[in-house]
C-alpha cells in the first residue's frame, strides 16, 4: 500500500516557496499528463501559480534516509505503509490540510478498511490517516502460462520451491515482498493453526534479535571516516551464539547511512548453510552509487543505491575485497 504524506521541512531559495510543489514518488506512479496538467488545474482552484518539482526513488528506505538527513524539503511523499509509523515516531509529517481551493474533501469516501490497516501505523499519540491518505492497495500473487503450469500449483507459494520450476521463476525485485512470502510459507502450518497472525510474524523482534542487531553494530561496524565508508562481518558462529532467525539483521546494513558525509555501508554476511559463501548487500547515498561496485567486486547487481552480491571465500577474505574496492573507488567516495 502506498501512501501520499505531508512532510515537516524547511527550505530557503529565491522563488517563493509557496509557489513551489515538491513530490517525492515511485516510478510510474502518476500519468505524466497528469503531472502536466497540474499547474493548470491548481491555478484553477487556487488563483495561484504552482511549479512542481518531481523526483522519484526505488526503495522506500533510501526514500527515509535521504528526508531524515534533510538534504530536500518534500510536500508529499508516497512509501509503503510501514514507513508511515517510522515517520510519525521521528515526527517527520504534518497533518494533512484538508480545506483547498474549491476542491470537495474526498478523503470523506475513503474506504473504511483501508483507512483502518493506515491507522495500524500511527505512533506517538498520532492518528495515520491525518497524516496520510492512502493511495494504492492490492496483494502479491502468482502470475503464471496456464499452458505450462497446472491451476492446482499456482494456488500455493508453495510452487516457488517446487523443483520441477527450478531456473523457470522470475522473482519480483522487492526484498519486502520475497522475504514476507517466504516467511508466511516457512510458518504456514503455525498460523493456519492460529499460534501466530501474520503482523506478529512480520513484526517479530525477539530479546536475541535485539541484542544480535546492537552486537553487530557496536561490536563488529568498521567506520572509515576518510573513505566515508563502512562495512561489518557476520560469522556462522555469531549467528548460533544468538541464536539467528532469518530477517533479524534486516535494515542493519542501513543504519551506517545515518552517519554525516557517509556514503557506503556494505554488510558481509556467511551463509547459514554452504561453506565458503558470503552474502554481500551495499546501501549507498550521497552522490555515491553501489551498484557498479555490487557488479565489479562482488558478482551481483541491483538498484543504484541498493545492491547485493555473493562470494565464494572466507570472510577474511571477502574483508580484503570490501577493502579493494573502497580503495578503488576513493575517488568516487571522497
Amino acid at each position: 500500500m502506498a501512501t501520499a504524506l505531508v512532510l515537516l521541512c524547511s527550505c530557503t531559495s529565491s522563488e517563493p516557496r509557496t509557489q513551489i510543489l515538491k513530490v517525492y514518488n515511485w516510478a510510474d506512479y502518476i500519468d505524466e499528463d497528469v503531472r502536466a496538467n497540474f499547474p493548470k488545474w491548481y491555478e484553477q482552484q487556487t488563483g495561484e501559480k504552482v511549479r512542481v518539482i518531481y523526483q522519484t526513488f526505488d526503495i522506500n528506505e533510501i526514500m527515509l534516509t535521504k528526508i531524515e538527513r534533510g538534504h530536500e524539503d518534500y510536500d508529499v511523499v508516497c512509501p509503503s505503509e510501514y514507513i508511515i509509523e517510522r515517520m510519525l515516531r521521528k515526527d517527520l509529517l504534518l497533518p494533512i490540510d484538508t480545506a483547498f481551493g474549491r476542491t470537495p474533501n474526498f478523503i470523506k469516501n475513503v474506504s473504511p478498511y483501508i483507512t483502518r490497516q493506515i491507522d495500524a501505523t500511527s505512533s506517538n499519540g498520532r492518528v495515520a490517516h491525518r497524516y496520510a491518505v492512502g493511495y494504492m492497495w492490492g496483494t502479491c500473487g502468482i502470475l503464471y502460462n496456464k499452458k505450462h503450469v497446472p491451476h492446482a500449483d499456482a494456488q500455493t507459494w508453495g510452487t516457488l520451491w517446487n523443483r520441477k520450476y527450478r531456473g523457470k521463476l522470475l522473482m519480483k525485485d522487492s526484498y519486502r515482498d520475497s522475504y514476507g512470502t517466504a516467511l508466511i510459507w516457512a510458518h504456514r502450518h503455525d498460523l493456519a493453526a492460529g499460534k501466530m497472525t501474520v503482523p506478529q510474524l512480520m513484526n517479530d523482534y525477539s530479546p536475541q534479535a535485539i541484542k544480535f542487531r546492537s552486537y553487530v553494530i557496536f561490536k563488529k561496524l568498521r567506520v572509515l571516516p576518510a573513505s566515508h565508508a563502512a562495512y561489518y562481518t557476520v560469522t556462522r558462529d555469531e549467528m548460533r551464539r544468538f541464536q539467528f532467525v532469518r530477517g533479524d539483521l534486516e535494515g542493519v546494513v542501513n543504519i551506517p547511512q545515518k552517519i554525516k558525509k557517509l556514503k557506503l555501508s556494505i554488510s558481509l554476511r556467511e551463509d547459514t548453510e554452504k561453506d565458503r559463501v558470503i552474502r554481500v548487500s551495499l546501501r549507498s547515498g550521497n552522490g555515491f552509487h553501489c551498484r557498479k561496485m555490487a557488479e565489479e567486486f562482488f558478482h551481483g547487481g541491483g538498484h543504484e543505491d541498493a545492491a547485493g552480491g555473493r562470494l565464494e571465500c572466507s570472510i577474511e577474505e571477502a574483508e580484503q575485497v570490501v577493502l579493494r574496492a573502497i580503495m578503488a573507488y576513493k575517488e568516487q567516495l571522497r
